[in-house]
């Protein structure tokens, strides 16, 4: 079981815990999990590193916290279709 995660700065990561500090995305088998989040995040300009959607445009922390609540939900709920 992989679990997705970020900090404040909208990148994610995944890895076999979610670290102290960081909010949960999502969790599920791993290939699954990097399938999904490969399809639906934003690709940093490195083309590697994937970032929380709409996380660069958020004017505050609010914002940026919805934009990972709404990110989550999406994933959680694309992991329940292929199950």
């Amino acid at each position: 079981m992989a679990v997705a995660y970020c900090f404040t700065n909208g990148v994610i990561h995944v890895d076999q815990e979610c670290p102290q500090g960081a909010l949960p995305i999502a969790s599920g088998d791993s290939h699954k999990l990097h399938e999904c989040l490969e399809g639906m995040a934003t690709l940093a300009w490195d083309n590697k590193t994937l970032l929380i959607p709409g996380f660069g445009f958020a004017e505050n922390e609010d914002e940026k916290l919805d934009a990972v609540l709404e990110f989550s939900r999406l994933v959680e709920q694309s992991l329940r279709r292929e199950q």
